[in-house]
């Protein structure tokens, strides 16, 4: 049995290809695996295993069987979490911090640091590679709510122990005046 990779990162593929020679060459196959899961009657397969994982092959010429076996080793992937979507108003920033350790990060805006700051609605993505080499992503999405909006009127001038009075509108949550 060969492999087009012998060690793969979780969620990555190897083609187990089957060399068989000799014998009568009308062959039958079949696949195990353990841990215990896989089968297939096919000579070559595709296989997507979750922890490391022995594939067994049997191959039957009609008068004889002759087995081999190989191990597909599974790397974990990093672990990246931008966190849940966020909501800031207008004139706001927030920084997205996909976390230290990694060897490389690249977001979908270009920057290639562990954080990037920002203060524009829409989707926010990270690709990072562990030190095994395997690569991982996180997105999350900023909604940017407007400000809102008012007029307290034109400039007034007073003098003396003069008054002015100022309306801010209604149907505000709160307001802070100086």
């Amino acid at each position: 049995i060969t492999a087009d990779q012998e060690i793969i990162c979780l969620c990555e593929s190897a083609h187990l290809t089957a060399n068989v020679v000799g014998g009568s060459g009308n062959y039958t196959s079949l696949w195990t695996s353990d841990p215990p899961g896989f089968t297939s009657t096919q000579q070559n397969v595709t296989v997507t295993p979750d922890v490391n994982t022995t594939y067994f092959l049997e191959v039957f010429d009609g008068s004889a069987t002759f087995e081999d076996q190989i191990t597909i080793q599974v790397k974990p992937l990093p672990e990246v979490d931008l966190g849940p979507d966020l909501t800031i108003c207008q004139g706001e920033t927030v920084t997205l911090n996909a976390g230290p350790g990694f060897v490389a990060y690249l977001w979908n805006t270009g920057a290639t640091s562990s954080t990037i700051t920002v203060g524009t609605a829409g989707e926010y993505s990270v690709i990072v590679t562990g030190q095994n080499g395997c690569a991982n992503a996180d997105d999350m999405n900023l909604t940017v709510n407007p400000s809102p909006e008012f007029d307290l009127g034109d400039d007034v001038q007073i003098c003396g122990n003069g008054e002015a009075t100022f309306d801010a509108g209604s149907g505000f949550s709160s307001y802070l005046w100086n």
